[in-house]
């Protein structure tokens, strides 16, 4: 699969994609999110991004930050939604993890 290959990236615990449709694809490097959490999580986040955008709010791309992981999130115009799963590690750059969400944002 092209998303698991282009998102193995350093830190990555997971990926989990939730469509404008409500289907999910999704992918773990870790156990740490089972899938049925990931769904879960994603499917919340995506209904807040499209609150946001109902609200002329555009974000880019979001993250949040938690003790021992980061989950960065972007949504399509279409509203396709992918979220990534790191690790919260200090040494950790973030610029490719970024990059790639840009990417699945442009719909490359």
């Amino acid at each position: 699969m092209q998303l698991t290959r282009a998102l193995e990236l350093p830190g990555a615990a997971a990926w989990c994609v939730c469509t404008a449709a409500r289907t999910y694809e999704h992918h773990g490097y870790t156990d740490w999110f089972p899938p049925a959490q990931m769904e879960s999580i994603v499917s919340k986040l995506a209904v807040a991004m499209d609150g946001l955008r109902r609200r002329q709010i555009e974000a880019v791309q979001v993250c949040w930050v938690f003790e021992h992981a980061r989950l960065l999130l972007v949504q399509r115009t279409n509203g396709d939604s992918l979220a990534l799963f790191v690790e919260n590690r200090p040494e950790l750059d973030f610029a490719r993890h970024r990059a790639a969400l840009a990417a699945f944002a442009a719909g490359n």
